[in-house]
């Protein structure tokens, strides 16, 4: 490829790929990405000899006025959302690294698009927390090493004064740049891999000198914030039907890491989120509470009157990676004991601890600055009381439960008598919550395509007239049910089941498991086991009434496991990268050094201090990597310096031939330097030749008889004459 060509390319790519990673940010503004795109490829023909960009300065000038006028008018008279300084600043980089190409004409030109480009990504940098930037970022560390040095190689030869010299007619003249810039053979294929070898190391110290610098802790740089992700249902008014919207939304919403239960196909867990308790004429709302606040213990925070137990078998650990959404619910399965906070984030939560707080529903809340993403440890009961004690649970309950009794008056009253009907018989509240559920399952029908087809309450409708919907309706009906046969119920929105990523090693929870069910309420003891001392004498209990097909599995083929790899990688950009601080770079050296303890003593310790044996891998692994170190550096050192006699077999004659004659013209070389006569790198062969015709006529013959069988030795295709070499030998000695 021609060298302007590959310095064109990659300079456009340097460019491309910085603008990438700032688009994925999402905070380009709709017509300045279509800007970008329809401009960057218009500038690749505008250059000279087509066009004279000098001619149309005053015009991008202007441009460049009313552009800057724009953006300034939007920070000023905007509103807040879309006023933001440096949102708007981005736009302006882009334009101006738009007018640059356009207008790139010297050196300094390109110059000032590299450093352009340099500074979008460094905005890139804050705005863009996806796996997304490092991919462009590794990919601008490549392109930029290419660019960079054929940059350096173009000004150089744009400034010097290039001779070519005709020694037989003792003249001079001055080589066209151009022509060299055209050339073919200043760089090939071996530059650019070779460039992107250097670019990859360099890539991976940075890596780990990331790895390595002290985290300096929370709070004293801005921390970055990914995009939030709006999610229907989790608000304090919910109107029917919302979840059937998103069931076809493949959006991740949290990633769950689920020691004890890894690889446990199907996850059937609900994450519980928000409860509603009042409904009217389609709407579900919450009543308001007043939030308590969480008490703390060491690094935990709890709601009971003591710190549960985590240790006890009962107890189960679940690590929730939350995205950043558009709600303040903190989702968890089971009964919550205990949440833990790690690393930076428990600075915050643990120093202000009031930010958690859990109301009368259950229901668990976390403030966050805008839409930041959350990573927390639940410590949850799955169990629940059996059949019987729910059988022998009183039926009258306290008036503070009155509120999950409400039903509205406008509601047919073929309601309550329908729930009369299914309970009729039945002594305690168990066995008509179990007939009310069984009925729905066997009588109704799931699907996501509700239409009206009445103005009856679409509670009604659904019960009485359509008999198939969603979700919601089924549980909005089992609640409703409930309550017309005397039984506190609430409906909970939340999240069902979960994908487990073998590549992760987790549980993927999207939007399209959005899912809404019962509680049920019972005046029996929470769980059974030694946790709970202190704890109140009641439970809620879960009833699904949606029947179980409420969806088709998703088909994982060969583009599905490619998608888990992907996610997997997500999620351990944002571990390692974007949330890494001191307390994951603390673990971090723990797990080096139990590495090595392992690979020396045969034990290792792990994460709550036990001395166990050590697994024979690392030792392996260690055995393995200076085996192919050994043999790596043999292989090379027999490639170096005088050819090794096995080498000489491999590579032929002809080889071994040509290795000689370039020793003996290097050689010479070395001579007329103490003679004052230097070779500079620029230097062909021939043109050496004409500048010793100037600068040392007396060794001119000899020069020119060693140059010419160099060159058709070298890079001719004859072989040396008997004797041919061992002549040139003694030229040069004689010099």
């Amino acid at each position: 490829m021609r060298f302007a060509l590959l310095h064109k390319l990659s300079s456009y790519a340097m460019v491309s790929s910085a603008f990438l990673a700032l688009y994925f940010s999402g905070e380009v503004a709709p017509h300045f990405s279509v800007l970008f795109a329809v401009a960057v490829p218009l500038s690749w023909f505008w250059e000279p000899p087509r066009v004279d960009p000098r001619r149309y300065n005053v015009v991008w000038n202007i441009l460049t006025i009313i552009v800057l006028l724009y953006l300034l008018a939007e920070v000023l008279l905007a509103g807040a959302g879309s006023g933001d300084p440096l949102s708007l600043g981005i736009h302006f980089l882009t334009f101006i690294e738009i007018n640059k190409l356009f207008n790139r004409r010297l050196s300094r030109d390109y110059l000032q698009i590299y450093v352009v480009s340099f500074l979008m990504l460094v905005a890139a940098a804050a705005l863009n927390t996806d796996l997304s930037f490092a991919v462009f970022f590794l990919l601008y560390v490549i392109f930029a090493t290419w660019t960079l040095i054929l940059f350096h190689l173009k000004r150089e030869m744009e400034d010097n004064y290039l001779l070519k010299h005709r020694p037989e007619q003792g003249v001079s003249e001055r080589i066209q740049v151009d022509r060299i810039l055209n050339s073919r053979r200043i760089v090939g294929g071996s530059f650019l891999v070779g460039t992107s070898v250097i670019s990859l190391i360099v890539f991976l110290l940075s890596s780990a000198i990331f790895l390595l610098f002290p985290r300096l802790g929370f709070g004293l740089f801005v921390s970055k914030t990914r995009g939030g992700i709006t999610v229907a249902g989790f608000s304090e008014r919910v109107q029917l039907g919302q979840f059937g919207t998103i069931r076809d939304n493949t959006q991740v919403v949290m990633r769950v890491e689920i020691p004890s239960l890894q690889g446990l196909r199907p996850l059937n867990f609900r994450w519980r989120g928000i409860a509603l308790d009042r409904y009217d004429k389609g709407v579900w709302s919450k009543t308001r509470s007043r939030p308590k606040p969480a008490a703390q213990s060491g690094d935990f925070l709890f709601f009971g009157r003591q710190r549960p137990n985590i240790d006890a078998p009962e107890i189960t650990r679940m690590t929730v990676f939350l995205e950043p959404l558009s709600t303040e619910a903190v989702f968890f399965a089971g009964d919550l004991r205990a949440i833990e906070f790690p690393g930076r984030l428990a600075e915050v939560m643990i120093g202000k601890r009031r930010l958690v707080k859990r109301d009368d529903h259950g229901d668990v809340t976390m403030s966050r600055h805008g839409s930041e993403s959350a990573h927390y440890n639940a410590y949850v009961s799955l169990r629940e009381p059996p059949a019987n004690a729910l059988r022998a649970a009183p039926g009258d309950v306290s008036t503070e439960f009155g509120l999950y009794l409400q039903f509205s008056t406008e509601l047919s009253h073929k309601i309550p008598k329908l729930a009369h009907e299914l309970t009729a018989g039945l002594s305690n509240n168990y066995d008509k919550a179990v007939a009310i559920q069984k009925w729905l399952h066997a009588n109704f029908r799931y699907t996501t395509e509700m239409k009206r087809e009445t103005q009856l309450d679409p509670v009604e409708e659904f019960l009485f007239v359509r008999k198939e919907g969603h979700c919601e309706y089924f549980a909005s009906a089992m609640t409703l049910l409930l309550r017309a046969a005397g039984i506190p119920a609430r409906t909970v929105n939340g999240f069902l089941g979960g994908e487990w990523n073998d590549f992760g090693k987790y549980y993927t929870i999207r939007q399209q498991d959005a899912h809404s069910w019962v509680e049920v309420f019972f005046n029996v003891p929470r769980a059974p086991g030694p946790d709970v001392r202190g704890a109140e004498t009641h439970s809620w209990i879960t009833f699904d009434p949606t029947p179980p097909s409420r969806g088709a599995p998703r088909i994982i083929g060969w583009t599905g496991r490619i998608e888990e790899w992907i996610d997997s990688l997500r999620l351990r950009w944002y571990k390692w990268v974007v949330e890494f601080d001191l307390s994951k770079q603390v673990g971090f050296f723990r797990d080096v050094g139990n590495f090595f303890r392992g690979l020396f003593s045969g034990s290792t310790r792990t994460k709550d201090g036990r001395i166990v044996p050590a697994s024979p891998t690392p030792r392996i692994v260690v055995v393995s990597l200076l085996l192919a170190a050994v043999i790596i550096w043999f292989v090379f050192r027999g490639r170096r310096g005088v050819p090794h006699p096995v080498r000489k077999q491999v590579d032929g004659p002809r080889v071994v031939e040509k290795r000689r004659v370039t020793k003996v013209y290097n050689d010479m070389v070395a001579r007329l330097e103490r003679h004052g006569v230097k070779k500079r790198n620029c230097h062909t062969a021939r043109e050496f030749l004409g500048f010793v015709h100037l600068h040392a006529t007396v060794l001119w013959p000899k020069v020119r008889d060693v140059s010419t069988v160099y060159e058709e030795l070298r890079f001719g295709e004859r072989p040396a004459a008997p004797g041919e070499i061992e002549r040139m030998v003694a030229i040069v000695k004689s010099i």
